[in-house]
């Protein structure tokens, strides 16, 4: 594990000291130049011309428009500068092949006479809503004279380096009043910014142009992000707005059937979809056997969509990833909502604990079934269940940020026979967000969430059969930005398995005589990950990462090894912390981008998954919340796919429409599958009852989107084939 450490770390340092940049001088080869009473910006085209260089500067800082003259013979470009530009009070440095034009004297009383000024200076801050005081993600950050910028982040937080000078920072976000600054960038600077919402008719031009830009280089494949406006508009059962069933909106993603909230990715099983709740897992997100899901749109603050093309961040899952950000609270005012529809009551508070500093929300929603299967069906029957969000945002400093989140969630279905089934999550994350510097940030995460599952046989004793599934785990993600072209991310985790495949319990958690007791598995998993964004030759984008899991099992637990015909050849009883079986596997990631214009551009991807956390469950109904969850061990290899995808991407400010076209083929081994009439409830030998394969996937999808204008649209198809072949 150390020397996998220090290979990690190794190729960290390596990787930011190649990206650092040096000064250079002025390029020295001689040149002859002949203008008289020209205007600076044609001067300035001349010597570009001549002496192969560029320029960089503000026209309005620069007096571009004054007349200037020069008349010289194999001079040096240095020369010639000092000629017309001292004159004027402009200087002049070489920044990354840009010859940086800035008033003379104007450096922000930061560089004294002696001292040689910064090439580049970083701005950075925070983006938020100056309603609510809600950090906006994926807000743009921008110099359009020099036609560099950036994004902020999932926390709200954006870095820019830019050559030193003064610039004219741009600051926008769709349904946003734009803000433009003039600042002095000659040393590194923190600049906070508020946006406030655009309640009339944006200038239409201007924005759809950055989405257009935006669109077309982002490098991801498969993503869609989703807001929770979106959900909002979609069709509702029974008026509970949905965000797992709006995706079924979203060509690729294929609801297991109608009504159910299960649902398969391109060609995988449905425990290859991984939904992360503020870094948390969900291993189950449905109500009502699946009619409903566990998420509560009220509380989502972002939703973004990975089918297959993760970035190098996440894992685990071998299909698809949901990354839902909940609500942070009002950090300006005290605010309540509520509905109450035909199956549920809804209701939010949210409020600052101090104003600007800290603030809170809470979130729930609760079945009325109760009172109609009482009232109005006439059964003694117990139908119902509850979801609850709590979230808590303080800002300690300019540097450091909590966040606490916290969600419960609990189906119970009774019937008067003293007999009913009950199944719940819990997860609650503490995260901290730092500020090293101007370009590094990070993120560290402590999460917990579990998973439980019960069929009661006597309600009164709370007597019967119980499985869970459960994690712990504390992960550090860094961003570093290097500059508008390139960004770095590197992390580590470790994480604290535990699973109960499902044992007859008394309402004390003891196990119940007379019944087979099926062994608890644990396990630990470290995971390191480093991954690279960079634009090079102007129209050209590539993401590359690598992530490394460790997969260790761990006792308590018994350990039953196979022969042939899948008869127990041996029992191995693991004593308390011994660490008895691993895997370590590699997942590496790759995807190009070439913007062929503005509007279009095409892209490829590769990317690996490895995961190895397994659902056991041979149901073919999709109205059933059974569930066992198995970890890779001794009888149980790791799952992996790889997928390969290709697509064009194509937008249309001035109309609103966006057109993107994607084709994927995918590899998969490890694949389970069951004996004829498999035991899966109450069975130590559980493992002997799994066969294992190898699969394969493929297929196209296609998607048009009008966002614009007062009618918006989404159509899309998609064509998809999946194949399995069981080798044991």
């Amino acid at each position: 594990m150390f020397r996998q450490i220090f290979l990690f770390t190794t190729l960290c340092l390596l990787l930011i000291s190649a990206q650092v940049s040096l000064g250079q001088d002025l390029p020295d080869q001689p040149i002859d130049v002949s203008f008289t009473k020209v205007k600076l910006k044609k001067a300035l085209k001349i010597i570009e011309a001549a002496g192969n260089v560029r320029f960089s500067y503000s026209k309005k800082i620069i007096p571009v428009d004054e007349e200037v003259s020069c008349q010289r013979l194999q001079s040096s470009i240095e020369a010639i500068l000092d000629e017309i530009l001292k004159p004027l009070g402009i200087e002049y440095q070489l920044v990354d092949s840009y010859i940086v034009l800035r008033p003379a004297g104007n450096q922000n009383k930061e560089p004294t006479a002696a001292a040689k000024p910064k090439t580049t200076s970083t701005i950075s801050g925070y983006i938020t809503e100056a309603a609510t005081g809600e950090v906006l993600i994926g807000a743009t950050v921008m110099v359009p004279q020099l036609q560099q910028g950036t994004i902020t982040n999932a926390y709200g937080f954006y870095s820019l380096s830019l050559p030193s000078g003064n610039h004219q920072l741009v600051t926008r976000y769709i349904g946003y009043k734009e803000i433009s600054q003039a600042i002095s960038l000659y040393r590194d600077i923190r600049s906070d910014h508020q946006l406030h919402e655009e309640l009339g008719l944006l200038p239409e031009l201007t924005i759809r142009e950055d989405q257009s830009m935006a669109f077309v280089e982002n490098i991801k494949m498969g993503y869609a992000p989703m807001k929770p406006e979106e959900v909002a508009q979609m069709p509702a059962l029974m008026g509970e707005k949905d965000v797992i069933r709006s995706m079924q909106a979203v060509p690729g993603i294929k609801m297991y059937a109608d009504g159910s909230t299960m649902y398969h990715v391109r060609g995988g099983n449905r425990d290859q979809n991984l939904i992360l709740l503020d870094d948390a897992p969900l291993y189950n997100p449905s109500h009502l056997l699946g009619l409903y899901s566990t998420i509560i749109p009220e509380a989502t603050k972002d939703i973004k969509i990975y089918k297959g093309d993760m970035p190098v961040q996440f894992g685990g899952r071998l299909s698809s990833l949901i990354d839902i950000k909940t609500n942070e609270g009002n950090l300006k005012q005290f605010g309540l909502s509520g509905s109450f529809g035909l199956s549920a009551l809804r209701a939010a508070i949210e409020a600052p604990l101090k104003k600007d500093k800290s603030s809170f929300f809470v979130g729930t929603r609760i079945s009325n079934l109760y009172w109609f299967t009482k009232n109005v069906a006439n059964t003694d029957a117990d139908i119902g269940f509850y979801d609850l969000n709590t979230k808590f945002n303080i800002a300690l400093n300019d540097k450091n940020r909590l966040l606490f989140s916290f969600y419960s969630g609990q189906d119970q279905l009774d019937d008067a026979a003293n007999s009913g089934i009950k199944w719940g999550n819990f997860a609650a994350t503490l995260r901290w967000n730092h500020i090293y510097n101007h370009r590094l940030f990070s993120n560290t995460t402590l999460a917990t969430s579990n998973y439980n599952y019960y069929v009661f046989t006597n309600l009164d004793q709370r007597e019967g059969w119980h499985s869970s599934i459960s994690n712990t785990s504390i992960k550090s993600d860094y961003s570093f930005y290097i500059n508008p072209q390139s960004n770095m991310y590197f992390g580590l985790s470790l994480a604290h398995h535990q699973f109960n495949p499902g044992n007859y319990e008394y309402g004390d958690g003891k196990q119940a005589e007379g019944f087979a007791l099926v062994p608890k598995k644990y396990a630990n998993e470290l995971i390191m990950y480093v991954g690279h964004e960079q634009q090079f030759l102007d129209k050209w984008f590539i993401r590359y990462g690598l992530r490394l899991t460790t997969w260790q099992n761990v006792g308590p637990t018994t350990e039953y090894l196979y022969d042939d015909q899948y008869q127990v050849s041996q029992t191995n009883e693991i004593p308390k912390g011994k660490d008895y079986h691993s895997y370590t596997n590699v997942a590496p990631r790759l995807a190009l981008t070439y913007r062929f214009s503005d509007t279009f551009s095409g892209k490829v991807s590769y990317s690996r998954n490895v995961q190895n956390i397994h659902l056991i469950s041979n149901s073919i109904s999709p109205f059933t919340n059974f569930e066992v969850w198995l970890p890779s061990s001794i009888n149980i290899k790791p799952q992996k796919a790889d997928q390969l995808t290709g697509g064009v991407f194509a937008k249309w400010p001035a109309e609103g429409f966006s057109f993107t076209a994607e084709a994927y083929y995918k590899w998969m081994s490890g694949q389970i599958d069951y004996v004829d009439h498999a035991a899966l409830m109450l069975n130590p030998h559980i493992e002997g009852e799994l066969r294992f394969g190898q699969g394969r996937a493929y297929g196209g999808e296609l998607e048009l989107k009008k966002e614009m204008g007062r009618l918006t649209a989404r159509l899309g198809y998609a064509y998809s084939r999946s194949f399995c072949k069981w080798i044991s």
